[in-house]
């Protein structure tokens, strides 16, 4: 007699699944402070933007372009790289992440999930800050197609590093504060706000390590113009960003499904 074999229940869906489930989840999570999310990464770039305004007419061109996109830089800051390092910290505290270790999903799927989805909670607050300083600033945009490739990178690659301090961290208050720091030292060191011939030669140097530097450039490009050989190797660095980040997370958690 021949014995019928049961299905596998606990087979893994597609990663693609696994995504798009935890990031489902997490969005979930945030419908009852998303407004608070979208204030903070909207009152920051919005003052600097008047600040801007106020000493526009005694800069030149370029300077100008340089704070508008390290605004843009700023407002992904707040909203990424400071609330992701927050949420994995409290992940680890309230043992969300022991919990996910338990269920039969990917530890990439679940890291990815969770920074695509802060990405789209700070999207809202970017494009106001992009269309308030093209208005209040009276800036003719050159917007280039690959401006849709560009933000969503330069976000990932911010809250790829805001997660690895939160996984990183010994605690939550810990990694406020490291997220808060790093945030600070990411405007300040490189082309960031201010361009390079403005900077000390030792603070021009750093920029180079840093993903703010690569996101600034990139957004200069899409959005101001024009396009040159060095966008490819700003793509290419966030894109090597973005996936290492992704693996160092997912290589600290502590994962019990393997």
């Amino acid at each position: 007699m021949h014995k019928i074999k049961s299905p596998r229940t606990n087979h893994p869906q597609p990663f693609l699944n696994q995504l798009v489930s935890i990031f489902i989840m997490e969005l979930m999570n945030w419908r009852w402070s998303w407004r608070f999310t979208l204030t903070i990464g909207l009152i920051a770039p919005l003052i600097f933007t008047v600040m801007i305004g106020a000493m526009a007419q005694t800069s030149d061109p370029q300077t100008v372009a340089y704070w508008l996109t390290g605004n843009i830089i700023l407002s992904l800051m707040f909203t990424n790289l400071s609330r992701m390092a927050n949420r994995f910290a409290f992940m680890r505290e309230v043992g969300s992440l022991d919990y996910f270790a338990t269920l039969p999903i990917r530890r990439s799927a679940l890291v990815a999930g969770v920074l695509t989805s802060f990405f789209l909670i700070s999207l809202p607050a970017v494009i106001a800050t992009i269309l308030f300083s093209a208005y209040y600033l009276d800036i003719q945009f050159q917007i280039h197609p690959l401006l849709i490739v560009v933000l969503p990178l330069v976000g990932m690659a911010l809250a790829g590093t805001g997660a690895f301090i939160g996984v990183t961290a010994r605690s939550q208050d810990e990694a406020i504060t490291y997220g808060q720091v790093v945030s600070l030292l990411l405007l300040i060191i490189g082309p960031v706000m201010m361009p390079p011939d403005r900077l000390p030669r030792a603070v021009e140097l750093l920029g180079w390590f840093s993903p703010a530097t690569y996101g600034a450039s990139a957004l200069r490009q899409t959005l101001l113009g024009p396009m040159t050989p060095r966008f490819w190797l700003d793509i290419f660095v966030l894109i090597g960003i973005t996936v290492g980040f992704l693996w160092l997370v997912g290589h600290r958690m502590d994962w019990r499904q393997r």
